[in-house]
């Protein structure tokens, strides 16, 4: 196994990561658990750079340490990134089994959208009117408005802002 990965703990990340991904907030969910992915040293095991060792040792039927080991920490950061979903994300996940099996599905699920949603996000940004919500509501949801165009690789100016 590479000298480069670290060892990670089963440790319970729910006071870590407190909010739980659904169809609305990607970017606050993103926030908070790539620190975990960088501090712990486990983009490998998400982006396919630290790929699983193979089962047994060359010329063996001995189980291999390394895939072991591996199979180990991969099944601890897939148990964390599935405590870490809402129900309804991880009902479209049943069946997967590698924790960069569950990342692929969850970047291809909230990867940047086409251009017409693009155009929607802009037109609504453009057209925002405060209504009856409070100050808070109004600017929140403005703010997610700007972010869901900036994570979609479409930040506006602040000119435009």
């Amino acid at each position: 196994m590479a000298a480069s990965t670290t060892t990670i703990q089963n440790l319970h990340i729910n006071h870590l990561i407190s909010v739980k991904l659904d169809e609305t907030n990607c970017l606050l969910w993103l926030t908070q658990f790539k620190p975990l992915l960088k501090g712990y040293n486990l983009q490998g095991y998400i982006d396919g750079t630290l790929p699983c060792p193979p089962r047994t040792l060359p010329d063996s039927t001995e189980v291999n340490p390394d895939f072991t080991k591996w199979e180990e920490q991969d099944q601890i950061l897939l148990g964390w990134l599935l405590s870490s979903l809402s129900d309804t994300i991880l009902s479209r996940l049943v069946g997967l089994s590698t924790s960069r099996e569950v990342w692929s599905a969850l970047e291809k699920r909230f990867a940047p959208k086409t251009c017409a949603h693009h155009m929607h996000l802009r037109r609504e940004l453009q057209t925002l009117r405060k209504g009856n919500k409070t100050m808070q509501q109004y600017f929140s949801y403005a703010k997610q408005l700007f972010d869901a165009l900036v994570a979609s690789g479409n930040p506006i100016t602040d000119n435009d802002l």
